[in-house]
């Protein structure tokens, strides 16, 4: 127990405050005679003694020299140590290697294969930002007790290979930023995870720029809720196993698929959705063309904001459980996707923001929206959704059908839905366009007592068409035309002439 080293942080800094640390490059643990100028054992008794020689640290002990229970920090910051050899090096009995290597930069490669890592909790930071790393060995690491292992890898942009798929996951939290920038990684496997303890797992694979397939099938995901950024700028992944994925808990999932260029389909349909409030930027601009999803719930959404934004490839997804019945941001959620086809509904007594939400959406058709229609403007859905679009395919205001087409403003329909308490006498009724961008429907129509028709008023005109209305028909040909005095005993519908 003589050979014991200082706790991490005063070890970190009692080497940085003795020592020419600007030009120390490598630091030795070896078993040798103690003798130099910086005692580094815990008790403070000589067992442990550095000498810097040239620009090499040695740390010499007559028995195998031991870290301490917090190893914390260690070495955090050595900016300009290029290697460390743990020739006579024990952990046996370290709790703590948070930080460890974090901040590294000019460390190549570390050797920790002798590393004793039984009773680790914690690895969180442990090797971030060792930049030019090339080579990590950590054959002999037992993560049985370790809890979080956040940011554990994040910025070794050079290392090509990370060899974690022996590790023992069961207890960890989180694993966050776990492999963020790991920009050069191409042998990886996460395939073994077992993971029923994690709850975070938001932006663990960010720039992974060389992963080409990723197994996330053993993944036990019931208790997480960040998962945000997860495969967010991974240009070249073009397969992700998500099978039994379990999203139930998810609350953030922005930006989870972010610029996944070489991505063209993609089963998610395992992910359920109840409690995920965040869905802004989900596939930005990725190149993915098929989604499999009919099982995304939006109960709890509040920003769907760029959700498929630039998605140009994007032909089908299936958002029929997909109900927007939240104040939301949709503004952009479909911008410039040339090749969609699908169906949204949007149900909500609150008032979303559509603005740009198809904006450049120029051969966009078959969408489908329902909107709660007793709270909700349809000058503003108008307005608000189509902007500069050519066209924009069927959309639903609550229970009116309506069609949007500006290629034909000259055949707009409305739709008087009549309720009767007896046949002969109608409460009244509600006027929705059927066809046509450039009328809207007025929610504040009645029918005259004794089930007349009564006076249906002009239709609302989107300012961006100039005409002179001439009246409501039976018929599309506008030969049939509708009289105040005509009775309603069931639903029909007129046509306006513009």
């Amino acid at each position: 127990r003589e050979s014991i080293l200082l706790p991490g942080p005063q070890f970190n800094s009692r080497v940085k405050n003795m020592y020419r640390y600007s030009s120390m490059r490598h630091i030795v643990f070896e078993i040798g005679e103690p003798t130099g100028t910086i005692d580094v054992s815990e008790k403070q008794n000589g067992a442990i003694m550095g000498q810097l020689s040239g620009n090499t640290l040695y740390i010499r002990s007559r028995s195998t020299i031991c870290a301490n229970p917090d190893a914390s920090y260690m070495f955090d910051t050595f900016s300009n140590m290029t290697s460390v050899t743990f020739s006579d090096f024990s952990t046996n009995g370290t709790k703590t290697m948070n930080n460890m290597f974090n901040g590294c930069m000019s460390l190549g490669s570390v050797n920790a294969s002798c590393f004793d890592t039984s009773q680790v909790t914690t690895m969180e930071n442990m090797f971030r930002d060792c930049q030019v790393m090339t080579s990590l060995n950590m054959t002999g690491f037992d993560t049985g007790d370790v809890r979080t292992m956040e940011n554990m890898f994040m910025d070794c942009r050079a290392l090509p290979n990370i060899y974690v798929n022996h590790f023992d996951t069961r207890s960890v939290t989180t694993m966050r930023n776990m492999f963020y920038r790991c920009h050069n990684v191409q042998d990886f496997s996460v395939s073994n995870f077992r993971t029923p303890s994690l709850t975070d797992m938001g932006n663990m694979f960010y720039e992974c720029k060389q992963l080409y397939d990723m197994d996330l099938s053993s993944f036990d995901t019931d208790r997480v809720t960040q998962m945000q950024y997860l495969f967010g700028r991974c240009d070249r992944i073009k397969f992700i196993d998500f099978t039994g994925f379990d999203t139930a808990m998810v609350t953030d999932m922005t930006s989870m698929f972010e610029k996944t260029y070489a991505l063209r389909e993609l089963d998610i349909s395992m992910f359920y959705t109840p409690r995920c409030e965040d869905f802004k930027n989900m596939f930005l601009d990725s190149n993915v063309e098929y989604i499999s999803s009919d099982r995304l719930d939006a109960d709890s959404a509040t920003d769907v904001h760029s959700m498929f934004n630039k998605c140009r490839y994007l032909e089908h997804v299936d958002l029929d459980n997909f109900v927007i019945r939240n104040y939301c941001y949709l503004h952009s959620m479909f911008y410039q996707c040339h090749s969609l086809t699908g169906r949204l509904i949007i149900a909500t007594s609150s008032t979303p923001r559509l603005y740009d939400a198809f904006d450049g959406c120029s051969t966009y058709y078959g969408t489908e929206f329902v909107v709660d229609y007793t709270s909700y403007s349809a000058r503003y859905v108008a307005q608000d959704m189509i902007n500069t679009n050519n066209s924009i395919g069927n959309v639903r205001l609550g229970s009116m059908v309506s069609a949007y087409s500006l290629a034909k403003p000259d055949t707009l329909s409305l739709k008087a839905e009549s309720r009767s308490d007896t046949k002969n006498s109608v409460e009244s009724v509600t006027i929705t366009l059927d066809n046509g961008v450039m009328g809207l429907y007025k929610t504040d129509s009645r029918i005259s007592t004794n089930g007349k028709i009564g006076d249906l008023g002009v239709p609302e005109i989107n300012p961006q068409y100039s005409g002179s209305f001439e009246g409501y028909y039976y018929d599309k040909d506008f030969t049939i035309p509708v009289k105040p005095t005509d009775e309603v005993v069931d639903d029909i519908t007129v046509y306006a002439k513009w």
